[in-house]
C-alpha cells in the first residue's frame, strides 16, 4: 500500500514538472533554459504585427497629447480675458464687487513702501 502511494506521488511530481502545453496552430513552443518549461510564443508574423500596431498607437497618442496641449494653451490665452470681462459684468449686474486675482491681492497686502529712490524693493 505504501509503495503504491509513493509511485502515484512520484507520477504527480513528474507531471507537474513537465506540463503539457497545448499549442494553437498560430503558436510555437520554446523551452525556457533554467526552468525547463515549455512556453508558447506567437509566430513571428503575429508578433511583428502586434509590435507595429503598439508602436503606431503610442505615436498617435503622444502626437494627440502634444496637439491637445498646444490647443489648450492657445484657447486659454484667448478665452481668459473674455471670461474675466464676462464675470466682471455679471458681478456688476448682481451688485457685487468683482473678485480680484491672487496676484492683485498679494500686491495690495504688500503695501506701498516709499523709498528715497522711489523703488519698491
Amino acid at each position: 500500500m505504501r509503495a503504491k502511494e509513493k509511485q502515484e506521488a512520484q507520477k504527480r511530481k513528474t507531471n507537474k514538472s513537465q506540463p503539457e502545453v497545448k499549442g494553437l496552430p498560430e503558436t510555437t513552443t520554446i523551452n525556457v533554459p533554467f526552468i525547463d518549461t515549455p512556453l508558447p510564443v506567437p509566430k513571428p508574423e503575429i508578433l511583428s504585427t502586434a509590435v507595429f500596431t503598439a508602436g503606431a498607437a503610442s505615436v498617435a497618442s503622444v502626437a494627440g497629447t502634444l496637439a491637445a496641449g498646444a490647443l489648450l494653451k492657445r484657447l486659454t490665452k484667448v478665452l481668459k480675458p473674455v471670461m474675466t470681462t464676462a464675470l466682471k459684468k455679471v458681478a456688476k449686474v448682481r451688485g457685487k464687487t468683482p473678485v480680484e486675482s491672487d496676484a492683485r491681492l498679494r500686491w495690495r497686502r504688500r503695501g506701498y513702501t516709499k523709498h528715497s529712490k522711489q523703488s519698491r524693493v
